[in-house]
Formats: C-alpha cells, structure tokens, sequence
C-alpha cells in the first residue's frame, strides 16, 4: 500500500472537471428561469404598480444583488469543496504512511522474533548434542547465551503484548513460536 496513487489523483480530477461541466450549464439557466420568474412576476407587479421608476429600481436591486450574491455563494461552496477534498487527501496519504510504517515494524518484529526463536533453538540443539558427544558445555556459554535470548524473546512478548490494537495478530505470531519452543525444549529434557 502507498501514497495516493497517480490514478486516484486523475480520478479526483475528473471528477472536479464533470462538475464544473455541470455547473456551467447549470448556472445559466437557473439565472434564465431566475429573470423570467422576475419580469413576468414582481417586475410586471411593480411596472403595474408604481410605474416605470419601480420597476427600473427592482430590477437593479434584485439584478445587482442576486448576481453577485450567487456568484459569492457558488464560489464559497466550491472553495469548501476544494479545502475539504484537500484534506482528505491528506488524510488518506497519512494514513497511507502509517499503513505502511506499521506493516513495515510489524515485518521487522516479525524477523527478529524468529531469528532469536532459531538462534534459542539452534543453542539448545547444540546443548543437547554436546551432551550427548560426553562434550563439557561449561567453558561454552550456552546456558548465558540461552538466558540472554531468552530475557529478549520474553521482552518483545511483553512489549508487544502491551501495544496497540493493530498489532493483535502480532501476539499471537509471537506466542506461537515460544510455545513451539517450550515443547519442543519439553520433549528433549
């Protein structure tokens, strides 16, 4: 998983462009029906009314506020529509890096867990054999070593184990492997 893609960026893009395409034919006749419903409703009222000079002040008071009072309107929404859309993408590109530095500690974890369950293994195999050989492990320190890998593997569970909700599975990747351990050291004693 990573950073928003190139095709996500077009897609956003796209997008932006049919509304704009909407907007542009949408605007012009929403204005249209605006001074049709106005010439032939409150202006024909006023023209009847009080004559000339009403209607003529009417229509630059409605005509002179609507427009631009439209246009402030449009441009707001779309300048929140922009600022929104903008942290979104941010927000999904963070996420994205976070998404990415945990899978990446999680794979980290992951290998230092089995290389120090394989080392623990490989020392107690070597234990045993010299055992077996009538070898004297005492000038090895196997036992040191085998307590040292030991005391780290119960570290990271514990460390593990108190952290966040997304590693939950990671707790059980790293319990398996002691358990195997623990049988498997069981069975050789």
């Amino acid at each position: 998983m990573g950073i928003v893609s190139g095709n996500q960026i077009k897609s956003s893009v796209a997008v932006l462009r049919q509304r704009l395409r909407v907007l542009r034919w949408l605007l012009p006749i929403l204005m249209m029906v605006f001074v049709m419903l106005y010439e032939l409703g409150p202006g024909q009222w006023l023209m009847n009314r009080f004559g000339p000079w009403a209607h003529t002040a009417g229509e630059v008071i409605v005509f002179g506020t609507a427009g631009p009072l439209l246009t402030f309107i449009f441009l707001e929404f779309f300048g929140r529509w922009l600022d929104e859309r903008d942290t979104s993408d941010l927000q999904a590109r963070l996420m994205a890096e976070a998404r990415a530095d945990v899978n990446h500690s999680r794979a980290m974890v992951d290998d230092a867990v089995q290389a120090i369950f394989s080392a623990s293994n490989l020392l107690t195999a070597l234990q045993v054999e010299a055992e077996q050989q009538g070898v004297d492990t005492g000038a090895i320190p196997v036992a040191e070593t085998q307590r040292a890998l030991d005391d780290i593997l119960d570290n990271l569970r514990a460390h593990l184990q108190e952290a966040p909700h997304w590693v939950g599975s990671q707790k059980q990747a790293v319990s398996s492997p002691s358990s195997a351990r623990h049988n498997e050291l069981t069975t050789l004693n």
